[in-house]
């Protein structure tokens, strides 16, 4: 049945159709014998797949992707990101791991070779010359007024990317760029293990902003590192690194255990996925020469406490369309699916480590599995169709493409698609596997 385009927009505005199994292949949608079980390996590689040949829709012939997309509002601030772009590479790569499919790793390196052109040696006062990603205003459209500046995270993530697409090449193109870019996430290191976030290139000195997520992306990429490159001053800074978040997640356990827990709070899904990197190149020894605090036993049974203080939060009953997303975080699309990278980074840290280390889970796998189950089946609410891209023809094809909030027309964003939601989706889709 064809509806005319402007009646479409106006009953998705109203959320009356948001709910429409709007699929037309039947192989790219999950089958009736997987709804009343836990989503298996097939339906969750689907899922990532689509979302996956979205972003290479979006990928043009340089490299770049088509940063943000919203079908029913055409009309958006142009913006760009080096973190979402290299985080999008990250997922590029887990796919080609996953289907061994070429086309994600030609993207991949696509992708790479373009934001290495914005790698550049820079001089950091009398600190030394490093290599660093710049992030500069007139390509990414935000705060001219600081000028260019470089983003601790967004050298991790651009090392994440650039140490996988090595790996999964068989060479070592990018090593010498990597060390003087470990270098300089050395540079940003203080005294406490924590990272200073930005620094501004036309004062030369750090900006008082900090990140919540920028030291988790960097235990990830020293980690990477000393796989692939290591030294001695990337594991001392890893260590440190490591022991720095652990102190944080333990605040952050006890804050949430009280009657004072906040409806709302951050969470560190790449401090999980970066002490999932680095656990076993981290000796008790080392621990025991910067903090006497931790071992590798207790910051393991830390990640299982703050992982199940988290999945506590998971919507069970309610409303429909909420269920699986997070208490605080209702209809949020990302939010759940960053939770979900990193906690199930813990769990199988925990498969692999715990049994040896006596962790102790203070409730059932069973029950891990059923709250991520209903986590990643929230995701894909949020997945546009063939049905929805028959909707809009006149753009991109947006079939697999994750959309911002799980209810489509309940704000002029919440149809929004940006690459970031696509590639935390797949990477918390992929997750277990």
């Amino acid at each position: 049945m064809y509806l005319p385009r402007k009646l479409v927009c106006s009953l998705l505005l109203l959320g009356l159709i948001t709910a429409l199994p709007l699929r037309s292949d039947p192989e790219k949608s999950i089958t009736d014998s997987d709804s009343g079980a836990v989503l298996n390996h097939v339906a969750r590689r689907k899922a990532a797949v689509r979302a996956g040949d979205f972003l290479l829709r979006i990928l043009d012939d340089s490299g770049r992707f088509v940063y943000r997309i919203n079908p029913m509002h055409p009309k958006i601030k142009a913006k760009y990101n080096w973190l979402r772009h290299a985080g999008s590479v990250y997922a590029l790569c887990q796919l080609y791991e996953t289907t061994r499919k070429q086309k994600y790793l030609d993207a991949a390196n696509r992708a790479t070779a373009n934001f290495v052109q914005h790698i550049k040696p820079v001089q950091c006062g009398n600190a030394g010359v490093y290599a660093a990603l710049i992030s500069d205003p007139a390509i990414t459209g935000s705060k001219p007024e600081l000028g260019p500046v470089i983003k601790t995270g967004g050298c991790a993530l651009a090392m994440i990317a650039m140490t996988y697409v090595d790996e999964l090449n068989g060479n070592e193109r990018h090593r010498p760029t990597l060390l003087l870019m470990s270098n300089y996430i050395r540079f940003c290191q203080k005294d406490s293990g924590d990272l200073n976030a930005k620094y501004i290139l036309g004062l030369q000195g750090f900006h008082d902003w900090q990140s919540q997520y920028y030291q988790g992306e960097a235990l990830v990429a020293l980690a990477r590192m000393q796989r692939a490159y290591p030294t001695d001053k990337n594991q001392t800074a890893m260590v440190r690194l490591l022991i720095y978040l652990a102190d944080q997640w333990q605040a952050s356990t006890v804050i949430d255990r009280s009657t004072q827990r906040p409806v709302s709070r951050a969470f560190d899904h790449w401090g999980l996925l970066g002490l999932n990197a680095c656990f076993d190149l981290v000796t008790d020894e080392q621990l025991a020469a910067h903090s006497s605090r931790w071992t590798r036993k207790k910051i393991l049974q830390l990640a299982v406490d703050y992982c199940e203080d988290e999945l506590k939060r998971i919507l069970v009953t309610g409303s429909a369309p909420y269920i699986g997303c997070f208490e605080g975080r209702e209809g949020a699309v990302t939010p759940t699916a960053i939770r979900m990278e990193g906690i199930q980074a813990a769990q199988n840290l925990v498969f692999m480590y715990g049994r040896a280390h006596e962790v102790r889970f203070g409730q059932t796998i069973w029950w891990w599995d059923q709250r991520i189950d209903l986590a990643l089946r929230f995701l894909l609410s949020a997945q546009y169709t063939a049905g929805h891209a028959a909707m809009w023809p006149d753009i991109v094809n947006v079939d697999g493409a994750i959309h911002r909030r799980a209810v489509l027309g309940l704000e002029e964003r919440s149809s929004e698609i940006r690459i970031d939601y696509c590639q935390h989706a797949i990477s918390a889709l992929l997750g277990k596997y």
